[in-house]
């Protein structure tokens, strides 16, 4: 089995599982308040690499969320 390393952990955000072998995922989630921007799940190939791009945690501005709401009316 081919090991793809550790794919990190995004900034404000958690990864899960810790199986880094050919056909293992592991999957992202953000801290409350923020916004998952890429692939919540990766799975790494047998080429040693981890499909898609490393995921990252944007902050939701709550004040733009809230102006958002009030013009969705």
């Amino acid at each position: 089995l081919v090991d793809c390393g550790n794919p990190g952990v995004p900034l404000n955000g958690q990864k899960l599982g810790s199986r880094h072998w050919t056909g293992k995922s592991v999957s992202f989630i953000c801290n409350p308040g923020y916004r998952l921007i890429g692939p919540a799940t990766r799975v790494c190939l047998p080429s040693g690499s981890w499909s898609g791009i490393q995921p990252l945690c944007k902050w939701l501005d709550p004040i733009y969320n809230i102006d958002r709401t009030l013009h969705a009316r």
